[in-house]
């Protein structure tokens, strides 16, 4: 009996020991390109998801581990798009192949007005459309009647979707535009099947990470096949993005918006390195994040300025201080 009532109590203790074991997971850490131009403070973009792709948010610098080497960098901040001010360059790219006539064009159309309207002071917005070729609806503005405008210009025509195209096309026009914000992103919405043969789906997510451009994408569940949704996701996945599901014209609206709110919540991640110099070599760094019990790491790399953006940063400070020298004396000689 009294052995019967030790193995009870052994499974009772046992059980949530067990549970927390596999309740912890480990996270999914995405980075940008590492911006290094304010060196030697350096920034990147951070996205971070459990193991069920739950976006984690709200990060602080308790969560986040910085180890230059074996030293723990202790100069740790990160900020929300949003919480930074920073302005966005969005360009969004709209599946208007003939699969998409009807309610689902006129639905992206009220969308887009609304996501237009709700856009921050100084963020642009670019439009493109993709059927059996690209379409520029509207160079990159902050008008925002004239973007609108511009809706009426978005038909579903064409033969097949050259979505892959679409893709690349728009990631070339974010990056060679001129007078855009450094915060760049493509938003596509699609029924995931490319029909073009020029570009693969890995030749987009390639493009996206050398120009360091997030790809947030909208699945929209058509009649085709789900299979080709899973490659919309992957490209999000692996560029920094993320992916969306949306059901039914109805739902296209509030996915818009939330996608805006995705953006705005991306996470910058910047430290002062502590023992890197600018020697125009490679580096890396560990990133340890913990949160919530889950836990993930991920190696940051990235090549520091050659020795002359040092020199020419401390002739910057210099010239600083012996202009506020100078004004101090000129104060002074005044009150004299």
């Amino acid at each position: 009996m009294n052995s019967m009532i030790n193995f009870i109590w052994k499974v009772f203790i046992v059980i949530p020991i067990i549970i927390n074991i596999l309740a912890a997971s480990e996270l999914n850490i995405s980075l940008g390109e590492a911006d290094v131009s304010d060196f030697p403070k350096i920034c990147v973009d951070l996205s971070v998801k459990d193991s069920l792709g739950n976006v984690i948010s709200e990060l602080t610098s308790k969560n986040i581990l910085i180890l230059e080497d074996t030293l723990k960098n202790k100069s740790v901040t990160v900020e929300s798009i949003k919480d930074r001010g920073d302005k966005v360059s969005f360009l969004v790219a709209v599946d208007a192949s003939r699969s998409m006539k009807g309610e689902p064009i006129d639905s992206i159309k009220s969308a887009l007005a609304n996501f237009i309207k709700g856009l921050s002071a100084g963020d642009k917005l670019g439009i493109i459309t993709f059927h059996d070729n690209v379409e520029v609806i509207s160079e990159f503005s902050d008008n925002k009647d004239s973007l609108i405008a511009q809706l009426d210009n978005i038909y579903a025509k064409g033969s097949i979707t050259e979505l892959y195209y679409g893709i690349t096309t728009g990631l070339k026009k974010l990056s060679d535009t001129k007078g855009l914000s450094d915060n760049k992103v493509l938003i596509v919405l699609s029924d995931g099947k490319d029909e073009g043969t020029a570009y693969s789906d890995d030749d987009c997510i390639e493009n996206a990470k050398e120009r360091n451009i997030p790809i947030y994408s909208i699945g929209y569940n058509s009649s085709v096949q789900a299979k080709y949704l899973r490659v919309l996701e992957r490209i999000s996945d692996k560029t920094g993005g993320l992916y969306n599901d949306v059901l039914s014209p109805k739902k296209i609206k509030a996915m818009y918006s939330k996608v805006y709110n995705q953006v705005q919540g991306r996470e910058i991640l910047c430290f002062t390195t502590a023992i890197y110099e600018a020697d125009s070599l490679e580096h890396n760094v560990a990133i340890k994040i913990n949160k919530d019990g889950n836990s993930g790491e991920v190696e940051l790399n990235f090549r520091s300025p050659d020795s002359s953006f040092q020199a020419q940063q401390k002739l910057t400070d210099w010239r600083i201080v012996a202009g506020i020298v100078a004004i101090f004396l000129l104060l002074v000689a005044m009150t004299v």
